[in-house]
């Protein structure tokens, strides 16, 4: 199915994100590396986290907006490909709330500008210690984003109909903290961008979402 930016797409994510069996498990599986682990035993109380899937009505269709993380120390996911979001901050009342501030300040889309359609599963980061709740929204109009040079080196927008095609997905080895390398990470080719991980892991959900349409 051709993905339009006519809001028929957006009322059927709205409806298969309000049932209770979002397909999370057998999606994440497909896109994680091989020795994660899904009921990691915490040592710490892990922290919470929140990010935005979100659609913005491209001129071709509707696109995810994606970021490519700023080079910094001290970031653990650095140069990656990204949703926006974060950590909840006490001032944040819950976890939407957390992902849309986040993605305000990050990529400049104003918070109040976004409807939220729904849920993801969340998923643990063993690396950052975060349980991430991902989150599904869209722009009713085109925006322009102003991305925070701190934390963001760039925004890319993918269509959708792009990344429903089976063929981007393919396998590498990926260096992580300068030494370890992973083999046979799954990935997302987005044009030449390396999408893997967490992100990856979303972005396969929601995939099984649209696809059950």
């Amino acid at each position: 199915m051709a993905v339009s930016s006519d809001h028929t797409v957006i009322h059927q994510i709205k409806t298969r994100l309000a049932t209770s069996r979002l397909p999370g498990e057998s999606a994440h599986a497909r896109m994680s590396i091989r020795h994660r682990v899904p009921n990691f035993n915490h040592k710490e109380q892990p922290k919470e986290a929140s990010v935005l899937l979100l659609l913005n009505p491209g001129l071709q269709g509707w696109e995810v907006v994606y970021t490519k993380r700023a080079e910094y120390t001290g970031d653990r996911h650095k140069g990656q490909i990204s949703f926006p979001g974060g950590q909840r901050e006490a001032t944040d009342h819950d976890a939407l709330a957390t992902a849309l501030r986040e993605t305000e300040e990050e990529i400049g889309a104003p918070a109040q500008g976004i409807i939220a359609l729904g849920r993801l599963t969340s998923l643990y980061i063993p690396v950052s210690n975060f349980q991430v709740q991902p989150f599904v929204g869209y722009l009713k109009e085109p925006t322009a984003f102003y991305p925070d040079p701190r934390e963001i080196d760039r925004i890319l927008l993918i269509p959708l109909d792009y990344l429903r095609h089976s063929s981007i997905v393919k396998q590498t080895s990926i260096t992580v903290s300068g030494h370890y390398t992973l083999d046979d990470v799954p990935y997302f080719d987005l044009y030449g961008e390396v999408l893997w991980g967490a992100t990856a892991m979303i972005t396969a959900e929601f995939l099984d979402v649209i696809r059950e349409q």
